[in-house]
């Protein structure tokens, strides 16, 4: 019995140790990418090796995504607003990734809208991808409500991640708190 322990207890040792340097390594090259994207995507945030969040990426932030390994990027800005989509869309298949749209006024957010997010976000083909907006607010309400329904964060812990992200509008903390209340009662 004590000579299976001894084997047994290193193993773990060893898986261990490789579990945590690959987590440190993951940590180093997410921390890699935001410092490379910093100048060309405002409020840019590494959620995981998945998911980058941030404002409206300057032309040269595609290119940089691309060759960082991105394979999508999402926006969630309308035609309406004061910005060239179409160049976006442009620069993001001209470097390769595949570019999506839902348009979400950030006024009045559609709920319909919130499902077509997760179904985007839970598609692994997307990954690893940028989910953007003009100032980061509606990707951290929509992120939020991701994290609470598709992967049962508490609303607090989520909370907190959607300020660091950017959220501060507070018709669109409203529409959170209500579609979250909304999905309690179903």
């Amino acid at each position: 019995m004590k000579k299976l322990i001894f084997p047994l207890l290193i193993t773990l040792f060893v898986i261990n140790a490789s579990a945590q340097e690959k987590d440190s390594n993951n940590a180093n090259r997410l921390a890699q990418i935001e410092a490379a994207l910093k100048s060309e995507v405002p409020r840019v945030l590494c959620l995981n090796e998945n998911v980058a969040t941030g404002g409206q990426p300057k032309p040269a932030a595609f290119a940089k995504l691309a060759s960082n390994g991105y394979r999508s990027v999402l926006t969630l800005r309308t035609d309406k607003e004061n910005v060239d989509l179409k160049k976006d869309r442009e620069l993001t298949e001209a470097a390769g990734m595949r570019y999506i749209q839902i348009p979400v006024v950030t006024a009045a957010p559609d709920p319909k809208h919130v499902e077509e997010f997760i179904k985007t976000v839970q598609d692994k083909k997307n990954y690893p991808m940028l989910i953007y907006c003009g100032s980061a607010n509606r990707v951290a309400a929509f992120w939020m409500i991701y994290r609470v329904v598709a992967e049962g964060w508490a609303e607090e812990k989520a909370m907190e991640e959607a300020v660091k992200i950017g959220l501060t509008r507070p018709e669109l903390k409203a529409f959170v708190q209500s579609y979250l209340a909304s999905n309690k009662q179903k």
